[in-house]
């Protein structure tokens, strides 16, 4: 850097030390830049305030939706269940079908109108809030019905002499829709036809009233018929009439004061309404928190802005000076004396600065060796977890078939569990030719089908360019001993198959494919889930332990490179599959023999 340039610089410096603020100065940028900071503090807390009334207003939106689906889907579970049983009585009921007929005797007509009220008055009483089922016959103008407890003697009558004149005119006209009993409406519902007819209604001015959770949340349910008529209104009035044929159909009325939510009820046309006040909930003008956020916090900003510049201008802008004029004695340039020469602790901060690389790089390689012991001591604990406990009862076979004096089956036998336990000493760190990985796998099977009477199948379809490519030991031996152990089903010869073959993915990384079935009941969703995420952690479990380790062990050789796929086959049968990279070498090989 030129000489002018620093003693511009310096020159800049005694500007700020002397108290004048230059927009070249790096002591105007500091001021300017905590000014910013201030200001974008100030429109993060705006727009983070803005944001939170949408949620607010969403989440309430969300909670008042989730009231009405419990209220309108108790009504409507209750008229869907009253719906299937009148058209069943209307279909299937004997008594119903009795009445049907023409030239019936009195006895025989009293008779199953007396069944069919029993049948009336056993699902009546189930009725959770207001309503009822009858029977009706046009050309006797007779009438049986049955309403929930909720209805008193005197409006058991009354209700009685309104369903009747209602039936009288109507019936036969009306299948189904709001009507009008009793001075309120109901949602009534008919079956049947000849002149003999059943149905039900529910009252629907009644059915949500006196219910006291209204009260107390100070909210109201509107039922209308779909287009602009309200009704019936229950709980505390917080729209009129007028308002809600004003608003129906929208979320929010008089500029989201009130907030409203629509539900569609069982049958032709009816909704249920439900109105709440959102400015009673959410008054936030006199939410401290607002204040603190818009207000107090800009505030303090701004003050910050002004300390911080201060506090840079006396103390920060004294080490800068520094380290400018250690550049020039560096450069030979003559140099004066500044008054912050005796201050021991910027000569201390160089010190300090060293000792904490220094540190820095100590705690590195501390954390460095630790976690290489943690890999190790892993490992050794899988190698025990993973080496089989099965040779006792390997050198018991060996008794036997040596007391038997079965030598033509002993010397196949020696020969396989040798093979197998040279192989058991390896670590589990390492890697071996898949030709050999195989070998040792069917040492493994042919013990296991010596030692079980049962027959086992194994069937192999391996890639000839793919017998040199090194695998992890005991991959294949891993998935087979899993399959031997969970597989087998009483009555059907367990069926094992292994594929191998070179796969290119998408990003032209070869990958050699190692593809493991059986024809068992297959994998649990729980295991599948596990297994088939990311989680490949340490697991200390009682089942499934040498596929845990494998997949663990897998992370450990390849790193995030290796990839795994567990599932079932539509057919039956569990399948694991391996895709375990191809190091640059081979793949060149396996290149040449693609093409």
């Amino acid at each position: 850097m030129e000489t002018g340039g620093w003693d511009e610089m310096r020159e800049n410096n005694k500007w700020g030390r002397r108290g004048r603020i230059r927009r070249n100065t790096l002591s105007f940028r500091v001021f300017f830049c905590c000014l910013l900071i201030s200001g974008f503090l100030t429109v993060v807390f705006l727009v983070y305030g803005i944001y939170n009334i949408e949620r607010y207003r969403s989440d309430f939106l969300a909670s008042n939706a989730h009231v009405l689906a419990v209220y309108a889907g108790k009504y409507n579970a209750e008229a869907e269940m009253l719906d299937k049983y009148v058209n069943n009585i209307c279909l299937e009921n004997e008594a119903f079908r009795i009445l049907e007929r023409r030239g019936l005797s009195d006895k025989t007509r009293v008779s199953a109108q007396y069944r069919l009220k029993n049948n009336l008055s056993n699902k009546a009483y189930t009725i959770s809030r207001y309503g009822g089922l009858f029977y009706y016959d046009s050309a006797r103008g007779e009438l049986r019905s049955s309403f929930s407890e909720f209805y008193s003697t005197e409006e058991y009558y009354r209700m009685n002499q309104w369903l009747a004149g209602w039936l009288s005119e109507q019936a036969g006209r009306v299948r189904e829709g709001v009507v009008c009993l009793s001075d309120e409406n109901c949602y009534l519902r008919l079956y049947g036809s000849k002149g003999h007819y059943v149905g039900f209604f529910l009252n629907l001015e009644r059915y949500f009233a006196d219910m006291p959770e209204l009260e107390e949340n100070r909210i109201q349910l509107i039922v209308t018929d779909g287009k602009e008529e309200v009704l019936a209104s229950m709980g505390v009035e917080v729209l009129d009439g007028e308002a809600i044929r004003r608003y129906q159909g929208r979320k929010w009325a008089y500029h989201y004061q009130y907030a409203l939510n629509e539900s569609d009820l069982y049958g032709n046309g009816p909704k249920l309404l439900l109105v709440s006040n959102f400015s009673r909930f959410f008054r936030f003008w006199v939410d401290v928190r607002v204040w603190m956020f818009l207000v107090v916090i800009p505030l303090l900003g701004g003050l910050l802005s002004f300390l911080v510049y201060r506090y840079f201008k006396r103390i920060l802008v004294f080490p800068i000076d520094r380290l400018v004029q250690h550049i020039r004695e560096i450069e030979g340039d003559e140099v004066e004396e500044g008054p912050w020469e005796e201050a021991e602790e910027f000569r201390e901060i160089g010190r300090t600065m060293d000792e904490m690389l220094e540190r820095i790089r100590w705690l590195q390689e501390k954390s460095y060796r630790e976690e290489l012991e943690k890999q190790e001591a892993q490992l050794q604990c899988y190698q025990m977890q993973i080496k089989p406990h099965f040779y006792l009862n390997c050198l018991k076979a060996m008794d036997a078939l040596l007391e038997n004096r079965e030598y033509d089956s002993l010397d196949p036998f020696v020969h396989c569990l040798a093979t197998y336990m040279r192989a058991r000493f390896r670590s589990v760190s390492d890697q071996v030719p898949l030709g050999q990985e195989i070998e040792t796998a069917y040492s493994y099977y042919c013990l296991m089908s010596m030692l079980h009477s049962e027959p086992i199948l194994f069937t192999q379809e391996i890639d000839e360019q793919t017998l040199q490519l090194r695998v992890p030991v005991f991959c294949i031996q891993i998935l087979m001993e899993n399959a031997l152990k969970y597989a087998r089903r009483e009555g059907r010869i367990l069926q094992m198959r292994l594929l191998t073959s070179v796969v290119w993915e998408e990003d032209n990384e070869a990958y050699l494919m190692l593809r493991f079935s059986d024809n068992g009941e297959g994998y649990g969703e729980e295991q599948l889930e596990k297994w088939n995420s990311q989680e490949t952690g340490f697991f200390r479990e009682a089942e499934h332990v040498g596929i845990d380790n494998l997949r663990y062990r897998l992370r450990l050789l390849y790193s995030e490179r290796a990839k795994t796929a567990f599932y079932n086959q539509p057919s039956g049968g569990a399948v694991a599959e391996l895709f375990l990279p191809i190091n640059e070498e081979r793949r060149s090989e396996c290149e040449a023999a693609g093409s």
